[in-house]
């Protein structure tokens, strides 16, 4: 049985290191992701296969993917470093063990020209739209609409994109 976690982080430094000017990486017919992408060493991806990543993509230090409900990247986002997009989440009911309990899952879905702040929270079912900005150390729980700049904890409308 093949572990996609250390595949996947094997992949990234290679890629990053031997085959950044290649059209796409592609291993067993999954395109993980395309064209002039730059992923940091230390970014860590759970369920690799569902995390799907365009062109021009920079993802930065110490990012924490979670691809149980799928997540795409489009193109040309950056993501800085410290950034967690967690697709999937825990069930908290009374009288069951946590640990016992399945997770809700939602795909995240970043449409494109979007930049994501610093040690920013991305949970389960949003999307965000093309261009819009994340500030720093914001957590996201609701779709944001394009070219708009959001920030806080919880991340509310700062002003539109000019």
């Amino acid at each position: 049985m093949l572990d996609w976690d250390l595949f996947v982080t094997v992949a990234t430094r290679a890629w990053n290191k031997y085959l950044g000017k290649a059209k796409a990486l592609v291993f067993f017919g999954k395109n993980f992701f395309g064209r002039d992408v730059f992923m940091h060493p230390s970014v860590i991806m759970k369920c690799p296969k569902k995390i799907e990543i365009g062109k021009h993509v920079g993802i930065n230090k110490w990012c924490f993917f979670n691809g149980a409900g799928g997540i795409k990247i489009g193109n040309g986002c950056f993501v800085s470093h410290n950034v967690s997009i967690m697709s999937e989440d825990h069930g908290f009911r009374k009288g069951i063990p946590i640990r016992q309990q399945k997770g809700k899952k939602g795909k995240v879905v970043l449409e494109g020209d979007n930049w994501i702040g610093c040690q920013t929270l991305i949970l389960k079912g949003v999307k965000i739209g093309k261009g819009a900005v994340v500030g720093a150390n914001s957590t996201v729980t609701r779709s944001i609409p394009a070219n708009e700049i959001w920030a806080g904890n919880p991340a509310k409308f700062i002003k539109k994109r000019k």
